[in-house]
């Protein structure tokens, strides 16, 4: 199974394909078992790759949600393309996967060669 260790957390992901690295971002507290579909249409073409977020999936539970969670998860989205030896991805995201992909592109623009972003708000509170 594939796991990224980062920041003391094993977070899973699932892969499919080669080429250019294609991130597909589930949404909110989803999984990438709900992307098999698109990892294996994507796939034909890209390098397409899912992963769980913290807390999420068959990545490690974590006790609490932190505040800046979709912060985080993009943060390990670019950790896991460079982890794939990939300096740029093309970050795919619905609902609250788009906002990771939207924070991918705030905080690594460098990482970043296009966001696709379906089904999103431009902000989420906290609460």
């Amino acid at each position: 199974m594939p796991f990224l260790s980062q920041q003391g957390h094993r977070l899973f992901y699932r892969q499919q394909g080669q080429g250019p690295l294609l991130l597909v971002l589930p949404g909110n507290t989803a999984s990438s078992a709900h992307h098999a579909g698109e990892l294996e249409y994507f796939g034909q073409r890209f390098h397409a790759v899912s992963p769980d977020y913290w807390g999420t999936g068959q990545s490690d539970r974590l006790a609490s949600w932190p505040a800046d969670w979709f912060q985080q998860a993009a943060r390990d989205a670019c950790a896991l393309a460079a982890h794939l030896g990939e300096a740029r991805c093309i970050a795919m995201g619905t609902s609250g996967g788009a906002v990771v992909a939207l924070w991918m592109a705030i905080l690594h623009p460098q990482q970043v060669w296009a966001v696709i972003a379906d089904s999103t708000v431009e902000s989420f509170p906290p609460a």
